[in-house]
């Protein structure tokens, strides 16, 4: 296990300028986390959107994120394996969800539908991955023939700016799962409000260039676990005009990756020479 690959991660989640000219703070959420388990480090990721005509929206993704990612690491720390996650284990999760979400509901004397919000996550191992999501915003990998792919295309409801919350009632029904038999070295989550800049809605597919110049840096990085420095760096540009201009929702992007590093080249060190002056 010491030669297992080591994730390490820039992430953030930023309030869109639409809510800031509302007065409002953001409603999205997003959680990660690495355990050594039985496999060795498994990554755990989460995101989350809160829904904007939800009272609590915001408690509401972060109770999501947070619920899952600790249900997720009880189960890995009970030496279980990812390969052993299937769709029933998804719906337990998201049931262990619902039930918090009502908990707190219930002591502030609101409605779980003041809670709605999306989920989306994945747990990673050396070997296997796993991915689950209800709602919009979508996870995306690098493919071993080195594309950018989604897992699931966002899932949007009947009608125009609708989607699926865990507090459906249809929660359970509607969360999307797929569990695949091989190691993801690269994976990127992200709330609905980043669709429009790095998903090709004519061809259904992921914009390559945005990806891939986004995980030049991550890729270059020495850091174990969060990067501190890059995730400022990417905080700021999704704050930027060049995004601003594009996209007035909350964002939110998580961005991981086990490719080493680029090896550090050695110092040239000056050769010992005698000199002599005039």
């Amino acid at each position: 296990m010491g030669s297992a690959p080591r994730w390490r991660f820039a992430a953030t989640s930023v309030t869109g300028t639409s809510h800031v000219r509302s007065g409002g703070g953001c409603q999205d959420a997003y959680g990660t986390r690495v355990v050594d388990g039985v496999e060795g480090p498994v990554l755990i990721v989460a995101v989350s959107d809160g829904a904007g005509s939800a009272k609590a929206g915001a408690m509401g993704s972060a109770l999501a994120t947070g619920c899952v990612i600790e249900q997720a690491e009880a189960w890995l720390i009970a030496d279980r394996r990812v390969c052993e996650i299937d769709i029933a284990t998804a719906r337990d999760w998201l049931n262990g969800i619902r039930e918090h979400i009502a908990e707190k509901a219930g002591e502030a004397e609101s409605e779980m539908r003041d809670y709605a919000a999306t989920l989306l996550f994945a747990v990673i191992s050396q070997t296997h991955s796993v991915f689950a999501q209800l709602g919009d915003g979508a996870i995306v990998v690098l493919t071993p023939e080195h594309e950018w792919s989604w897992v699931f295309w966002p899932m949007h409801g009947e009608y125009a700016n609708t989607t699926y919350f865990v507090t459906d009632d249809t929660a359970a029904k509607n969360i999307q799962f797929e569990a695949r038999p091989r190691a993801v070295r690269e994976v990127a989550a992200f709330t609905d409000g980043l669709e429009p800049l790095v998903l090709e809605f004519k061809t259904k597919s992921a914009f390559q260039p945005f990806f891939g110049r986004m995980f030049r840096p991550l890729r270059a990085s020495a850091a174990v676990g969060r990067d501190a420095q890059l995730s400022a760096q990417l905080d700021a540009y999704l704050r930027s005009p060049t995004i601003t201009a594009k996209a007035d929702d909350d964002l939110t992007l998580v961005m991981a990756t086990t490719v080493d590093p680029p090896p550090i080249q050695p110092a040239l060190t000056a050769s010992h020479s005698t000199e002599t002056g005039d």
